[in-house]
């Protein structure tokens, strides 16, 4: 499946209170003909942690040293396995890697068991150095989030949120004070004009994406 990779996007994130870029997001070039969330989610654990290392060593090798944001599924923090193979391997250090917990709303379907496994392995994540960001977060999200446990050290914002918010004439800023509860840092996804960016700005959050910033690409291949 990872012959299907033929790139690296490097999506910048960017302070709202400057447009100042603050770091890139590692995403995945593949073939036109498939659809990114299909083949991500047929991904085997043990292959998603290949790609994302051999990422990592080519975006370094090229000399890149800002901070970079990369996804990690739920099911790699339940695969210890795997996940300490990565985060020995990577050891952040001075790489200032962030760690974007993707499929949030599963959070609150797993067992309590699988939950507390989650939060030991996010603790041991940061004791290597790794921040840890809760990925696509939605309004309401916070009724079920509330564990003391569990903390973040980021949170950005589903990417369908800007829409529904700006469809219905609404502000996101209740919806980045309930993100707040958490972390200050709060990051708008899907900015594309220059009227997101206004909008996202009164929102009180910190940080955006999207393609009102253009991203870099390195065209290689991953195997």
């Amino acid at each position: 499946m990872l012959k299907k990779i033929n790139g690296i996007r490097l999506q910048p994130i960017v302070r709202l209170e400057d447009n100042t870029v603050a770091g890139y997001e590692v995403l995945s070039k593949i073939t036109s003909d498939d659809n990114v969330e299909r083949f991500f989610n047929a991904l085997p654990e043990k292959d998603y942690v290949t790609l994302l290392m051999r990422q990592l060593e080519i975006i370094h090798g090229g000399g890149m040293n800002e901070t970079l944001f990369v996804n990690l599924p739920l099911r790699i923090f339940l695969n210890r396995c795997e996940l300490d193979f990565f985060v020995q391997r990577e050891a952040a250090g001075e790489k200032k890697i962030n760690i974007e917990v993707q499929d949030a709303f599963l959070l609150e379907k797993v067992s309590s068991l699988q939950k507390r496994n989650v939060i030991k392995a996010m603790d041991w994540c940061r004791s290597h150095g790794y921040d840890i960001w809760l990925d696509d977060y939605t309004a309401g999200m916070g009724r079920w989030l509330n564990n003391t446990a569990m903390a973040f050290d980021g949170i950005k914002t589903d990417y369908r949120e800007i829409r529904r918010f700006k469809t219905k004439a609404l502000a996101m800023k209740p919806l980045v004070d309930e993100a707040k509860q958490f972390t200050k840092r709060i990051l708008i996804e899907r900015i594309e004009t220059g009227g997101d960016l206004r909008y996202a700005r009164a929102s009180g959050a910190t940080l955006g994406q999207g393609y009102l910033w253009p991203e870099r690409v390195i065209l290689t291949t991953v195997v």
